[in-house]
């Protein structure tokens, strides 16, 4: 088959565009080297609430985060108060596999397993 991209990665940001451009009716493949979405874990897995704006993924969340305690090298504290979730903990695997699986309802088609070693320019396509 061919594709109108291939998109390299399937983390939040690859699964993202893909979504968005198989959306607008292109065919779209993601290459993602590992077997399992989401694994290894990339990131701790701490975002902000904005993120939901984007991507329906509530359900991943662990945690709410209001305030902060932040110690400096020479152990000074910085307290950070909030009234309101600036941050939240998320489940960082099972974000990753609700982002790309929605671009795959959306049409994307993924392979596993595929690690993507060079890319060669061929008159106006790369390949």
């Amino acid at each position: 088959m061919k594709y109108d991209a291939v998109v390299v990665g399937a983390g939040p940001t690859g699964g993202s565009v893909a979504g968005i451009i198989s959306k607008k009716g292109f065919n779209v493949l993601i290459l993602e080297e590992h077997n399992d979405i989401g694994k290894p874990v990339q990131c701790a897995g701490l975002v902000t609430p904005r993120v939901f704006d984007f991507v329906d993924a509530k359900k991943t969340v662990l945690n709410s985060v209001q305030g902060a305690d932040i110690y400096s090298p020479n152990t000074h504290r910085l307290r950070i108060d909030g009234k309101k979730t600036e941050a939240v903990v998320i489940d960082r695997a099972g974000f990753d596999k609700k982002v790309v699986m929605g671009s795959v309802d959306a049409g994307s088609e993924i392979l596993l397993g595929s690690k993507v070693l060079d890319i060669k320019r061929k008159d106006d396509v790369k390949i």
